[in-house]
């Protein structure tokens, strides 16, 4: 199961799925406090990935967000980046 910059709102903590979130160091709307605040309804077995250079508009190519930093990477190199991990994660 993968997340992409955001913070959970559902309880995964009663199992033990293999869950990878993955978050920017330039995102603005899932801040590190945000996500640190629900990491308790993640499962154990929850892996939180910080792409360097990645904000949260980048993660679905919405376009520029109220409130969200610029990114210092391209949305191509995050989106690569963003694959990269998630095929980690299923293989």
């Amino acid at each position: 199961m993968g997340f992409l910059s955001n913070e959970q709102k559902n309880d995964f903590s009663n199992t033990d799925y293999p869950i990878l979130s993955l978050t920017g160091d330039k995102d603005g709307l899932s801040t590190p406090n945000k996500i640190s605040e629900t990491k308790h309804l993640l499962s154990k077995n929850t892996k939180i990935v910080k792409l360097k250079g990645a904000n949260n508009a980048q993660f679905g190519l919405y376009g520029e967000q109220i409130g969200d930093n610029k990114a210092t990477i391209s949305p191509e190199e995050q989106q690569k980046q963003m694959v990269q991990r998630l095929n980690e994660q299923i293989k």
